[in-house]
């Protein structure tokens, strides 16, 4: 991943996926719905809930690896983390 900003700059890098990393990918997704889909509103409310506090915890983090790559303003990149999903 290169920055917007300065194109030498390097803020990461990634492997890329194959054909077959996708579909076993999807394969694992479709074999886990049905556990994911008879568990309980509550426990999946529960579990979604435990997801947003890791993500909230890690919100500066995530908010500088924005800004990074997309080289706005960090303060608007903080914003939109902190913003409500619709």
């Amino acid at each position: 991943m290169s920055s917007t900003r300065r194109s030498a700059f390097v803020s990461g890098r990634v492997g890329l996926s194959t054909d077959i990393d996708v579909d076993d990918a999807v394969k694992i997704a479709k074999k886990a719905f049905p556990l994911w889909a008879d568990t309980p509103p509550i426990r999946r409310a529960r579990l979604m809930n435990k997801l947003l506090a890791l993500f909230n915890a890690r919100n500066d983090d995530l908010a500088r690896t924005i800004t990074a790559e997309l080289g706005k303003v960090f303060r608007m990149r903080e914003a939109r983390c902190n913003a409500p999903s619709t």
